[in-house]
């Protein structure tokens, strides 16, 4: 029974070990990347420093005019959080990696310890300890088990979530662009923080999940509706508001039996033209009356 009770203690105990990571530590830590930008260029103090910029048309003594600083200074700002928020995401991204990795190993390690061990040990007290400790942890696992989450449905989540930011990105870069090349700043550090609120908030599993279950729905919308187009009976041509029936249909809606040629045949052979009839008839007559003069003579 000790052996049992020590068994148990040490597969709880690895069950809540650290997991493991998949990639090695970032050089940027996301500690010395994040909190310098959340230190000295706050929302509000960045504000304030763009509009503190000397005033419009006055050049320091280098000759840099105020809008040249406020363009450095905005594309500085910009920098300076959009690394701070790749450092986040890839935070974000690790833990999620350890959790799956690490989580699901740890439980499954320790459920199959816990039932390997069963024939192990004689008593029927200590097995059905040990089994009802694997039980526990597999029905844990089974109640919170995250694995087809993570490793089926995560990767499109993310997918989804790099778009948007990728999207959200390309619009920052095109605004700057377009500002360059224009004589007045149309692209002031205001709008700047309201874009890099978006590219942060792009993360965001729920976010994502809405989008999977929009696209979904779309997609099965799409799928319905070919399908009723494609069971629908076909629409007879028309031709001058006049609907014109296909080739070898009688009007009854029942077409020529195509392996049947005697039918078409034999029916014309049987329908003789009317005014072949009536010159067969004609003649008929014509020789009766000579045969009735002759016998009159």
């Amino acid at each position: 029974m000790k052996n049992a009770m020590m068994v148990a203690a040490a597969t709880f105990l690895l069950a809540g070990c650290s997991s493991f990571q998949g990639q090695p530590y970032s050089v940027f830590t996301n500690a010395s990347v994040v909190d310098p930008v959340r230190k000295d260029y706050s929302p509000s103090r960045v504000i304030e420093d763009y509009y503190k910029i000397k005033g419009e048309g006055e050049e320091d003594a280098k000759g840099i005019s105020k809008i040249a600083k406020q363009r450095a200074y905005r594309d500085k700002v910009v920098a300076l959080y959009m690394v701070a928020i790749d450092s986040q995401y890839d935070q974000f991204q690790r833990n999620i990696s350890m959790q799956n990795k690490g989580g699901n190993s740890a439980v499954d390690i320790a459920s199959l310890a816990l039932s390997t061990s069963v024939p192990l040990f004689n008593g029927t007290g200590t097995k059905d300890a040990l089994g009802a400790g694997s039980s526990f942890l597999s029905g844990s696992q089974g109640k919170v088990n995250s694995r087809v989450f993570y490793e089926a449905t995560l990767p499109a989540i993310i997918s989804v979530m790099e778009s948007r930011r990728i999207e959200i990105q390309a619009d920052i870069l095109r605004k700057k662009k377009k500002d360059a090349a224009s004589k007045t700043i149309i692209y002031d550090i205001g709008e700047a923080m309201i874009d890099l609120e978006r590219y942060e908030n792009a993360v965001s599993i729920d976010k994502a999940i809405s989008v999977l279950n929009q696209k979904a729905s779309a997609d099965l919308t799409t799928a319905q509706d070919n399908l009723d187009e494609s069971s629908a009976a076909p629409k007879p041509a028309t031709v001058n508001g006049q609907t014109v029936e296909a080739p070898g249909d009688d009007g009854s809606g029942d077409p020529a039996d195509p392996s049947e040629p005697g039918e078409a045949a034999g029916a014309g052979a049987d329908e003789a033209p009317a005014g072949a009839v009536g010159s067969a008839d004609a003649g008929a007559d014509a020789d009766e009356s000579a045969g009735d003069d002759a016998n009159t003579r």
